[in-house]
């Protein structure tokens, strides 16, 4: 039962961030995006440990954050109306950033496609 659990997030993972190419450019930006700034996107760059299934690196280039696993590619987390939560660009997929009671990001959430990873800042 634990390996079945173990296998599903690995391949949400891998669907979540294995694929940047023709997926990505295929979501269109919602008329509610918001624009992601250089200072606004300090708050979330860095990495952040799901626990066993390797870490997820947040960086911020060029206008565009993303989201990368080592070793699996990444995806384009597209700001919406709502702080602290991006659109997963060509997925079924949410990134909700964790704040704590001092404002400061210690964490992150995924939804993809009903799986749900949660993810400690580390870095």
């Amino acid at each position: 039962m634990f390996k079945n659990f173990i296998s599903i997030c690995c391949l949400a993972m891998l669907m979540l961030l294995g694929f940047e190419a023709s997926a990505q450019s295929s979501t269109p930006a919602s008329s509610t995006t918001t624009t992601l700034t250089d200072e606004k996107a300090k708050d979330y760059v860095g990495s952040y440990d799901t626990g066993g299934m390797g870490a997820i690196k947040v960086s911020f280039a060029d206008g565009k954050m993303t989201g990368a696993m080592d070793g699996q590619g990444s995806a384009e987390l597209l700001p919406g109306s709502t702080a602290d939560v991006f659109t997963v660009s060509g997925y079924d997929g949410v990134c909700t950033f964790i704040r704590d009671s001092s404002n400061k990001v210690v964490g992150l959430r995924l939804d993809v496609q009903g799986t749900i990873i949660d993810a400690k800042r580390v870095e």
